[in-house]
């Protein structure tokens, strides 16, 4: 008989998307906890997203950047920015926060934890890296830096008061979630 050529395998299928402009202006994302003892209730509002020449494709190396910033229940703002890759993940990122205003949160926190806060304001900044190794998502956070202003804690006692800082500041942390290594 004849003999056939052998057949090449079969090519693993891919998936690409290429989207050039995608805006979001004065966007609003809210968020209901009514798991703990009373509903928490929090929205961000005049979120502003714009992502140019966005490219997904599987297996694909290409970074494609990001950028978002969102002003904060109270006025605080939140800036994300940086580049990612989706398959395999990875995201190379800056985190930065400011004048976040801690009591906007107040009712989320008393959900989870006996306290009030009754005051304070956070402002924070890091580099962000998430990445895909195998069965295993490697975090690694450097450069982290975090001020809370005028924190005021209360517990169930409202006399004397629990915590009242004037500021607490922390420099140089390093996080890798894998080596399960803090730094500070």
């Amino acid at each position: 008989g004849e003999e056939k050529p052998p057949q090449p395998a079969a090519e693993k299928s891919v998936l690409a998307i290429r989207i050039d402009d995608i805006r979001i202006r004065d966007g609003l994302f809210r968020f209901d906890d009514n798991s703990g003892s009373k509903p928490a209730t929090s929205s961000v509002d005049n979120i502003d997203i714009g992502v140019q020449s966005l490219y997904l494709a599987t297996g694909d190396d290409q970074l494609n950047p990001f950028h978002l910033r969102a002003k904060m229940p109270g006025g605080g703002l939140l800036d994300l920015s940086g580049d990612y890759r989706a398959d395999p993940l990875l995201v190379n990122g800056t985190v930065k926060a400011s004048d976040i205003r801690l009591e906007k949160f107040a009712d989320f926190v008393e959900n989870r934890v006996p306290l009030k806060v009754g005051g304070g304001t956070l402002g924070l900044g890091m580099q962000v890296k998430l990445e895909q190794q195998a069965q295993d998502l490697q975090v690694t956070v450097q450069n982290g830096q975090l001020e809370l202003l005028e924190l005021a804690l209360d517990d169930a006692a409202t006399q004397p008061p629990l915590l009242r800082v004037k500021k607490i500041s922390v420099n140089g942390v390093a996080l890798d979630l894998v080596q399960q290594n803090v730094e500070v």
